[in-house]
């Protein structure tokens, strides 16, 4: 299991232990990770952990925040089919970033949204993070 998070950003920590079917040559099967999440704020962790987001989800966040990132308008979102994680990040006047993170380990009994502010600055670490992530953990494709 790897020490330092994959990716993180003011309180939310994001670690992939790997592919939750290694191996397989399916494209759904392939391309779900295993993760481990953790959001700290004051007074609050929330955790959880599993097969919560696909390669797929990585790429499309990374492409929307660098269009965000240009732009400096607009909203990237991390989510995915499952119901644990959701990250949106939203432009604001003046560079400032608005931080939605959402997390739940049960999401039947539970709900944590957690609200941060940002600055562009924040942006290149960002997406040099999601680019290690998607080198280690290339979107695959289905043989034909």
């Amino acid at each position: 299991m790897a020490k330092e998070p994959a990716f993180s950003l003011s309180g939310l920590s994001i670690w992939i232990d790997g592919r939750q079917f290694p191996g397989s040559n399916d494209y759904w099967d392939a391309n779900w990770l295993n993760l481990r999440v953790q959001m700290q704020a004051e007074g609050a962790t929330v955790k959880c952990s599993g097969a919560i987001l696909m390669t797929t989800d990585f790429e499309r966040f990374r492409s929307d925040l660098r269009e965000l990132h240009k732009n400096l308008k607009g909203y990237a979102q991390l989510a995915g089919h499952e119901p644990e994680l959701k990250l949106i990040l939203t432009a604001e006047q003046l560079g400032q970033i608005n931080v939605a993170v959402e997390v739940t380990p049960d999401h039947l009994s539970q709900f944590h949204r957690f609200e941060l502010g940002l600055d562009q600055s924040y942006l290149p670490g960002l997406l040099h993070s999601l680019d290690r992530i998607l080198v280690e953990f290339p979107v695959l494709h289905a043989e034909n």
